[in-house]
């Protein structure tokens, strides 16, 4: 009889003591990305369409693997363009867009690109549907960066 008293009391304190490492494991929320001091900047938005989806884009400055990537951007359903922000200009970013869709599919792309000085782009994407002639719709995953003073499509890079 004494057991059923304690089992309680030792479940209680196991499930307390896993939520607090829990929490301390997810407590560091991830760093913004801040432009160095005398840096050249450019601007870049976003500009996604997310038909009922969450997505994120997220960003790593230069080639190391190890490097954390800094939040960029975070929204569900269709938005509109986001506020420019500013970004190290002649620096490698790595990308990685993700978004999830209805059925539990996912799209995702990684890439990289490098910005020139004083340019304002616009990342443009998301997952695509188009109607087959089967009836059934056909998802495409895009991700395409625009410079906005000309309009054009700025080639990305391969990410290593």
């Amino acid at each position: 009889m004494t057991l059923l008293p304690l089992y309680p009391r030792r479940l209680s304190t196991r499930a307390a003591l896993c939520a607090v490492l829990g929490l301390a494991a997810c407590g560091t929320p991830p760093v913004p990305y801040v432009v160095p001091k005398e840096a050249p900047v450019a601007q870049i938005r976003t500009a996604l369409e997310l038909p009922s989806s969450h997505a994120s884009v997220t960003i790593r400055v230069g080639t190391d693997p190890s490097s954390p990537f800094h939040p960029f951007f975070t929204g569900y359903g269709y938005q509109d363009p986001t506020p420019y922000r500013d970004l190290a200009a002649s620096q490698y970013f790595a990308v990685y867009y993700s978004e999830s869709l209805p059925a539990g599919e996912r799209c995702e792309i990684r890439t990289a690109f490098v910005l020139e000085p004083g340019k304002r782009y616009t990342l443009r994407g998301g997952a695509h549907f188009e109607p087959s002639f089967l009836g059934r719709q056909i998802r495409s995953c895009r991700l395409r960066l625009q410079d906005d003073g000309t309009g054009q499509e700025v080639p990305m890079l391969k990410r290593e």
